[in-house]
């Protein structure tokens, strides 16, 4: 799930998602009008509004996510952070991370020493930091000083951010490419997530599925500069169900038993994304609310968990599913998928790395993504639950300027920020106006940027706090960002996907399980959140073999009534689901008992 990429990747992904997730993946891209103004990229910036000419110099600290600190410019060649001294007199001091604990211990040991940042980001939680009785009240600072947000996120939506009824935080506003302001704008996409499973073409074609191959997909998206359709992504006869997509794993077992004189593997996946696969049948590792029984569950305790391990048994005693997928390294299977062992799967940590194993095996085949199926009467409502506020900060109420903060977040929504990110300042020298537009003025370099060339962009472009990958300026390391770029250097340039740009297509697919609509609900408590830690760590890794590797059903119905029983008791399920159905209620859901 999301959640999961932040813990296990580093700092900079996140402000790759905070601005570029919903842009337009690994592409040549581009416009051919001047972009207009959208709720989602305002153009005012805070230096239309009165800011003093005179500020008293701010220093803050700032709690980033994870164990890896961002990767940033020097402060002598940060012309990001430069630009806010100058305008609003503000640096960033330190940025803090994990170090290996979790995110509570981390909070602890900053509460025990009185040490608490001046500014933390945070995902989805809009109680633990406001709990700490440390950080401010925002709402009537948004209003005032934050033109940008409210244009992107009015009040009437802030249901969403609220902490008993006010608003403790300044959101990074995400947005969906599915959105209707933007489901035409070829520049900006859907997100992905874990809802697909990844399957050769050639394979498909083998045995007897037909589909438009990923390279016309391509060359009918550059040549019409319109997204692809439900329509065009399709496969026939569609792997639709559980059922279906176990007799595609028999029958590609059958077709090619072994693969270099190996056993092929038919399906394989990390053992952390057991409950992710489970949304098949439903399930979701947080509080699902379903809108067709009006009732609220916790993974194991969703009517259909049990079908689900007994599906998941099915596969692994038939030797469908991976027998070393519960101890496997990422790196092993990796590895497995690299060297085509592997017929299926839901996650490999180097998408473009297989698919280039994949070409040079073949330059017309590729790798495919097919929706994750769907079992028959189960209500899907996907893997992830997000909101326009799902990513989050918070500033100490005690900073001395907390008004000034604000501002700083509202410019970071800006037309004048977005623009100095990306293209950097005029006397840099990148870039000159040609027809209207902005271009990069030596072509080397916009090829360079194209391909990704780290010699040329860590001298010209990385090292002065710009782009949002490699390297960037401590401001963007540290603050709220819009998340759709109307002022991207791409627009200046026909857009165009790579044929093998596999993730592009795949987005459009695995969106399904992305889920906007309140039905996936984090917990709200320390009672309501141990079921889900229980299923992420111990569940999935001590007590899930229980299940898939039991040798008989009666073993299986055993093995599911002891881990069902402690699941209820120490996991405190009756009190957590009480209080979830409680939340449900507030967001405006009907809730049957």
């Amino acid at each position: 799930m999301i959640m999961r990429r932040f813990k296990r990747g580093v700092y900079s992904l996140i402000s790759v998602v905070l601005v570029l997730s919903l842009l337009a993946a690994c592409t040549k891209n581009n416009n051919t009008s001047e972009p207009s103004k959208s709720p989602e990229s305002p153009s005012q910036g805070t230096s239309e509004s009165a800011i003093p000419e005179k500020l008293e110099p701010l220093e803050y600290t700032f709690w980033a996510w994870g164990d890896t600190p961002p990767t940033v410019a020097d402060d002598a060649n940060d012309l990001v952070a430069k630009a806010v001294q100058e305008k609003f007199n503000l640096k960033v001091k330190e940025i803090y991370v994990n170090n290996g604990m979790s995110r509570k211990e981390r909070l602890n040991l900053f509460l025990a020493t009185d040490s608490l940042p001046d500014v933390v980001f945070d995902i989805s939680d809009n109680t633990t930091i406001p709990e700490t009785g440390k950080y401010a009240e925002l709402g009537d600072l948004v209003k005032q000083y934050a033109p940008n947000l409210l244009e992107a996120y009015p009040e009437e939506q802030w249901k969403d951010a609220m902490y008993k009824g006010k608003l403790y935080n300044f959101p990074a506003v995400l947005t969906d490419g599915n959105d209707p302001m933007f489901i035409n704008d070829i520049y900006v996409n859907p997100m992905g997530n874990w809802a697909g499973i990844w399957v050769k073409e050639s394979d498909l074609k083998s045995l007897g599925y037909s589909f438009t191959s990923t390279k016309d997909l391509a060359k009918k998206v550059n040549e019409t500069q319109t997204k692809p359709t439900v329509d065009d992504l399709k496969i026939e006869p569609a792997i639709a169900t559980p059922d279906d997509f176990y007799n595609f794993l028999k029958k590609l077992k059958e077709a090619k038993p072994k693969v270099d004189g190996k056993d092929l593997i038919p399906f394989t996946i990390p053992v952390y994304l057991q409950p992710h696969f489970g949304a098949m049948f439903g399930l979701t590792t947080q509080w699902k609310y379903d809108p067709n029984s009006k009732q609220v569950s916790q993974f194991l305790g969703d009517p259909n968990a049990k079908a689900y391990w007994e599906y998941m048994n099915k596969l692994y005693s038939e030797g469908l599913l991976d027998k070393n997928f519960a101890i496997q390294k990422d790196d092993q299977l990796q590895e497995n998928v690299v060297q085509g062992r592997v017929g299926a799967f839901m996650w490999a940590k180097d998408i473009p790395k297989v698919q280039e194993s994949i070409t040079q095996k073949d330059p017309n085949d590729s790798l495919r993504l097919i929706p994750l199926p769907k079992q028959p009467g189960t209500t899907f409502v996907g893997i992830d639950g997000v909101n326009k506020a799902t990513f989050k900060f918070f500033i100490r109420k005690d900073f001395k300027d907390v008004k000034r903060l604000v501002e700083l977040f509202n410019w970071t929504m800006s037309q004048e920020y977005l623009e100095l990110i990306t293209w950097g300042p005029e006397e840099l020298g990148l870039w000159e106006m040609k027809d209207g537009k902005k271009v990069w003025k030596d072509e080397a370099f916009h090829q360079a940027i194209l391909t990704n060339n780290a010699d040329i962009l860590n001298e010209k472009y990385y090292k002065y706090g710009l782009g949002l990958t490699k390297v960037s300026s401590k401001i963007f390391a540290s603050t709220p960002t819009a998340a759709v770029n109307r002022w991207d250097w791409k627009r200046s340039y026909p857009f165009e996907v790579d044929s093998n740009d596999v993730v592009y297509f795949a987005n459009f697919i695995s969106n399904a399980g992305i889920q906007w609509n309140g039905y996936i609900g984090a917990a709200v408590s320390e009672t309501s959140q141990l079921a889900p830690s229980y299923v992420s760590g111990e569940f999935q890794q001590q007590q899930s073999a229980k299940l898939f590797a039991a040798k008989n059903q009666e073993e299986f119905d055993k093995n599911w009534d002891d881990i069902m029983k402690a699941y209820n008791s120490r996991m405190k399920y009756d009190d957590a689901k009480k209080e979830m159905e409680d939340y449900f209620k507030s967001i405006g859901f009907e809730v049957q008992q």
